[in-house]
């Protein structure tokens, strides 16, 4: 699974002060680039979808790889 924030959803993006995606985050797989732009590093993410439940405007997607059903 590849988690993805849609930056046209996103709050941070825009400037406002929100982290709650990272939070909930037990991998640390969130990580912000200054205060309002939030990155989902793949390498530490494990697909628990803490973060999609946590987003108070839904930005958070993910898609499942070819070989995953």
């Amino acid at each position: 699974i590849i988690f993805h924030i849609d930056f046209h959803k996103c709050i941070a993006h825009e400037g406002v002060i929100c982290h709650s995606c990272k939070e909930p985050c037990i991998d640390d797989a969130i990580l912000f680039n200054g205060m309002f732009n939030p990155i989902i590093d793949e390498n530490r993410c494990t697909g628990c979808g803490f973060c999609i439940s946590r987003c108070p405007t839904m930005a958070i997607d993910y898609t499942r790889r070819k070989n995953e059903f």
